[in-house]
């Protein structure tokens, strides 16, 4: 029996999880709320996916296609917002609690990336190299990783300090934008696109980083 290790690290990064809002946090409206962010999240990352996955210029639409962590990300505004009105406890806390988990969730993302296979850089005739069907790539799943780590290192040092409310979501949000946009450059496995020079996923987080820069110019 084949093991989608993908799939695993995902069902163990929500089982510990689990089992620290429950026995460590000791807070059952916290635990419900990261549940609910959690399976909405699955159906609006296939949303996304499908957008992602799909070829708009002949009119072509992969309703098997895979979920995208993007989906996840952008949508976590919403969904923190949608928890505190449904059980009434403040979006500090559940961000405090669950903001770790968000970069987990990339890290063990680009982990299954890697192992499964997809995702990987563009074709290289030298070192460093990642062995995809026998090519060499750009190892970009081991570089988000680490660019990933780095962020989850750096929020672990800083904890204390950080504000954990709306704002931090949204500069998360802007960092993996630009960091995605620019990643996707470097993409060797064929993501459908409706323009020449931009992906799916480009047109995507650039949207994103001007609507991010225009919140925060308006609300100085």
């Amino acid at each position: 029996m084949e093991i989608n290790i993908y799939k695993l690290l995902y069902l163990l990064l929500y089982f510990f999880t689990s089992i620290y809002l429950i026995f460590f946090k000791n807070n059952i409206k916290l635990f419900l709320s990261f549940n609910l962010i959690v399976y909405l999240s699955f159906f609006s990352s296939h949303l996304f996916g499908l957008f992602i996955y799909s070829n708009f210029e002949k009119f072509y639409f992969d309703y098997e296609s895979e979920n995208s962590v993007i989906g996840f990300i952008f949508t976590l505004p919403f969904l923190i917002y949608l928890s505190t009105k449904i059980f009434k406890i403040n979006s500090e806390t559940i961000i405090e609690n669950l903001f770790g988990f968000i970069i987990l969730t990339h890290i063990v993302g680009k982990i299954g990336c890697y192992y499964e296979g997809c995702c990987y850089g563009l074709y290289l005739n030298y070192q460093p190299y990642l062995i995809f069907n026998n090519l060499e790539f750009i190892p970009i799943q081991l570089i988000e990783i680490v660019i990933y780590l780095i962020l989850g290192i750096l929020y672990l040092i800083y904890f204390k300090r950080i504000k954990h409310n709306y704002n931090l979501i949204f500069n998360y949000i802007l960092i993996y934008s630009v960091l995605r946009f620019i990643f996707e450059f470097f993409r060797g496995d064929k993501i459908f696109s409706i323009t020449t020079y931009l992906s799916n996923v480009q047109i995507i987080t650039l949207s994103f980083i001007i609507i991010i820069i225009i919140i925060k110019i308006l609300k100085k």
